[in-house]
């Protein structure tokens, strides 16, 4: 039996610890219309809870459906709906995708990742679908695929990851000090047209290890 249960009135907001325009606005449109994030950092940053954050955050203010791709050995409520095609995802719909889930799948993983997230950008767009899309680095990810991304979060980076991300990204992460937060996995940087700044989040109200630890390499 599934020990975990969605409380509605449990689920925390998300705080914004400081910035530049509208948070509120941003998080409006990345629930409720056809918007595609990218989201960056170094393993056990918390990617993957974040992630799940915003699916939680959808259940509780849409009527969106959820998905999540690449989870398939995890234990998820019953409101997130795990598939492995996005083509099978109903229009409408918040889709959280793990980059793992892709090397995984495909056979020639470093050729192959950036044809599937094309691929998915171009149905997420037909579809009116907000997709999330979680990986350890850009560098590997086409240039032309982040210019379709409306939005970064950025969450803390490795050691020298930060060195070797593009240059733009690279920028950013020379003005972030996550050192400075006493619990660097709740915090990450939102880089969007509405909001740019310093964000704060409590776990999903599901949260277990097992989900983090499915693609956990």
């Amino acid at each position: 039996m599934w020990p975990f249960q969605f409380k509605k009135q449990e689920l925390k907001e998300i705080e914004v610890v400081k910035g530049i325009g509208h948070y509120q606005e941003f998080e409006n449109k990345l629930l409720n219309r056809s918007l595609i994030a990218l989201i960056i950092g170094r393993r056990g940053s918390g990617k993957t809870a974040l992630g799940m954050k915003f699916l939680e955050m959808a259940k509780n203010k849409t009527k969106r459906k959820i998905y999540a791709i690449g989870f398939v050995k995890s234990k998820l409520p019953l409101f997130i709906n795990k598939i492995e095609n996005i083509e099978k995802i109903k229009p409408d719909s918040v889709v959280l995708v793990d980059e793992a889930a892709l090397l995984f799948s495909a056979r020639e993983p470093m050729k192959n990742t950036n044809k599937l997230l094309t691929q998915m950008m171009a149905i997420a767009r037909h579809k009116n679908l907000s997709l999330i899309f979680v990986t350890q680095n850009s560098a590997f990810i086409d240039i032309n695929v982040l210019r379709l991304a409306d939005s970064l979060f950025l969450k803390e980076p490795s050691l020298l990851q930060s060195n070797f991300e593009r240059k733009f990204l690279n920028n950013f992460y020379k003005n972030i000090n996550f050192s400075k937060y006493a619990e660097k996995e709740k915090y990450f940087y939102v880089y969007s047209d509405d909001f740019q700044g310093m964000a704060k989040f409590d776990l999903p109200t599901f949260w277990n290890e097992s989900v983090s630890k499915a693609f956990r390499k």
